[in-house]
């Protein structure tokens, strides 16, 4: 019974969130190009596909046992994006399948990347913590060259929260943290006074990033702009499928402005609680769990989708800065829906296992 009333409740919140992420995803085609007219079609069926995946996947043996192998598959992918594919965007983070469309191995990565560590967390293993150190370093600095500075900070929020999770004694943390503020004190530093010999160590896209942040204090910049007013503009009406203000990215990054804009704001309230209690959901799941490294995976897992939500919905309303964060279950993409519905997945088979 308890299996069955969990397995409901991840199914109820899965049903919810397709149906809000088709209809959205139909209302944004007003101010979409018309190349992506039918991407609420191609949402439906990446969305069946996940659900069969979901249901149909009952072990995590496939992840478990062979996650080394895994891990090092999935950066040998984020090194081959460098090297043989053409930039989309400005940015090499997609391979292009024909009849298929584009892949982004470094949503998949995550996932890879958070079981390997978990791994390691609950083993008795020399060099432990150079082991994680290495293990972390080479997927963040493949995926921060894409350049994609989105994930590497989910990449950070997931593996920091696991180790937090592990040691329960924050003074461990200290060493850290220091390193962290000379780091971070020093690019501010280089970046004030000495900036062209910090581009020639990081490259032209970080002054890009540095840029979105300073346009973030200043409430400045096109896409902030006009979602901001895409969003006030409806109030608590509903004008669906009459998006009367452009932004870009409505179907991706910008997708809650896109919420907000269609179903004015009593359902963005809704939508607000479903989200909220889809996290105590996967929350009292993480608490609950006995067995250390499953316990750090979900732990793992459910920062990264939080941390996502969080960053999406702040950057959408102004109080964040624009990162390229898409809307997790929501927002149009196959490779971070999919990844999204893995998570749970295996969350899932965690919960059947210890029944």
């Amino acid at each position: 019974m308890v299996i069955y009333m969990i397995a409901k409740k991840m199914n109820f919140f899965l049903i919810i969130f397709a149906f809000i992420s088709i209809i959205t995803l139909y209302s944004a085609r007003s101010i979409l190009p018309s190349n992506l007219d039918n991407i609420y079609v191609k949402q439906t069926i990446i969305y069946l596909i996940g659900l069969i995946i979901f249901f149909l996947l009952k072990s995590n043996k496939l992840f478990f046992e062979y996650i080394t192998i895994e891990y090092v598959i999935s950066c040998f992918f984020l090194l081959a994006l460098l090297i043989f594919t053409t930039p989309i965007n400005n940015a090499k983070c997609w391979f292009t399948i024909p009849l298929i469309g584009t892949i982004q191995p470094s949503e998949f990565v995550k996932i890879f990347l958070i079981i390997f560590l978990a791994t390691i967390l609950t083993k008795e293993t020399k060099y432990k913590w150079f082991k994680i150190l290495i293990a972390f370093i080479i997927p963040a600095i493949l995926t921060y060259l894409e350049p994609d500075t989105g994930l590497v900070i989910i990449y950070i929020i997931g593996t920091l929260t696991m180790i937090l999770c592990y040691l329960k004694k924050y003074k461990y943390l200290i060493i850290p943290i220091i390193i962290l503020l000379i780091i971070g004190l020093t690019a501010i530093f280089l970046y004030q006074y000495k900036s062209e010999l910090l581009l020639s160590i990081l490259g032209d896209s970080f002054l890009v990033r540095i840029n979105r942040i300073i346009n973030w204090q200043n409430q400045d910049g096109y896409q902030l702009n006009n979602a901001l007013t895409a969003i006030g503009a409806n109030g608590v009406n509903i004008s669906f499928d009459k998006i009367n203000t452009y932004f870009p990215e409505a179907h991706t990054d910008f997708i809650f402005a896109t919420i907000a804009s269609s179903f004015g704001y009593f359902f963005t309230i809704i939508f607000l609680i479903i989200i909220l209690l889809f996290d105590l959901f996967l929350l009292n799941i993480s608490l609950k769990e006995k067995n250390k490294t499953n316990k750090l995976i979900i732990i793992g897992f459910v920062s990264m989708i939080i941390y996502e939500q969080i960053q999406h919905i702040g950057m959408n309303i102004g109080l964040l800065p624009i990162t390229g964060i898409t809307l997790p279950f929501i927002s149009y993409g196959g490779s971070s829906l999919t990844s999204s519905i893995l998570m749970l997945t295996i969350i899932k088979n965690m919960q059947q296992k210890k029944e």
